[in-house]
């Protein structure tokens, strides 16, 4: 309806592994979001309100020798997670700001392992170029608590990233656009020197 919409989106991971010099790929699926979204409009402004679930889909990774890999070498927790999420943005004829944050709280997962509570946010402009093309840029920090495995905290997870991230879109038919970007992180705080622990 004009209010009310139902939002998808599925991630595929590709991780490759060097072990005792030899090296392997591994494609899996990753994440799935599924998030039921209020949203409300008045003139150029607009507010939503978005929950929904996240659910890893992606299958346990084995080594050569059909050894499950360790779990930080796993992708996704194989937890399901419960989302909640708030936007507003506001627009004029060239340019659109828009402010995001999504919250996040994970079930246990395989192994026991449970991630931390997270919460990420974006704060983006981005100005239309053409007709058929934008291009803008987003401040986003995240921050999570520490992951558990069999409820004992787990060193080296949970932090702090603030990212920018760059992007174009190309307009290519009406109501479908397809959009190029990269994020930098600029700034991190992890627990234990972890720089790769924060998964919000």
């Amino acid at each position: 309806s004009a209010w009310l919409s139902v939002d998808a989106s599925f991630v595929a991971v590709a991780r490759e592994f060097s072990t005792a010099g030899r090296r392997s790929v591994a494609v899996t699926p990753g994440e799935s979001d599924v998030l039921a979204r209020i949203e409300l409009a008045r003139g150029a402004h607009r507010g939503a309100l978005s929950i929904g679930a996240r659910v890893s889909l992606a299958r346990e990774l084995l080594d050569e020798l059909s050894i499950p890999r360790p779990v930080a070498l796993q992708v996704g927790s194989g937890a399901t997670d419960l989302l909640g999420a708030l936007e507003g943005s506001a627009q004029s004829a060239d340019w659109t700001l828009s402010t995001a944050a999504l919250g996040r709280l994970a079930s246990e997962g395989r192994y026991q392992w449970r991630p931390g509570a997270s919460l990420s946010a974006s704060l983006s402009a981005r100005r239309r170029l053409a007709p058929w093309l934008s291009a803008g840029v987003a401040l986003e920090p995240r921050a999570a608590l520490r992951d558990t495995l069999d409820q004992v905290p787990v060193e080296g997870t949970g932090g702090f990233v603030l990212s920018a991230t760059p992007s174009i879109s190309l307009w290519l038919l009406e109501g479908l656009a397809l959009t190029l970007a990269a994020s930098a992180p600029n700034a991190q705080l992890a627990r234990g020197g972890s720089a790769d622990a924060l998964g919000a």
